[in-house]
């Protein structure tokens, strides 16, 4: 018989925690929590609105998904009641977000400025609006220029 010799090369086991780099109010009623891990997260942890505490009950997290199920399993977008009228710093406790190889990130405690600009959540459907607004602001601008 002979002897064969076999070698098998694999991927090393990641064992890098996910951590959360930022946490940005896109609108007032969506916050995105953004982590830096080269895996993806483990949907049953990043999707569970449990592992997100707000410091105050201004208002509250109803729902988590993935930013794109598809080519965004890092960006976390919280669905929330709606945010305070005026700016205001909010302090979101982090906790219990594992990734796919089941490293689970240490808790963290990040601080964000809530949005009163609802402009930034203005979807496709919302196109009348955005032209509305567009020609209100050419309308100022050109009266402006006639007056100047």
């Amino acid at each position: 018989t002979k002897e064969a010799n076999i070698s098998f090369r694999g991927i090393a086991a990641d064992k890098t925690k996910p951590s959360v780099t930022n946490i940005v109010a896109k609108t007032t009623t969506e916050i995105n929590v953004i982590f830096s891990e080269s895996n993806d997260l483990d949907p049953n942890t990043a999707l569970n609105p449990a592992n997100y505490v707000l410091d105050k009950s201004d208002f509250q997290i109803l729902e988590a998904k993935f930013l794109d199920d598809e080519t965004d399993s890092k960006t976390i977008v919280l669905t929330t009641s709606t945010q305070p009228d005026t700016a205001a710093n909010f302090k979101m406790t982090v906790s219990n977000v594992a990734d796919e190889f089941n490293n689970t990130m240490t808790k963290v405690d990040r601080f964000f400025t809530s949005t009163t600009d609802v402009s930034k959540g203005l979807a496709v459907s919302d196109t009348k609006v955005q032209l509305t607004l567009l020609k209100l602001l050419l309308s100022q601008l050109l009266l402006t220029q006639l007056t100047t």
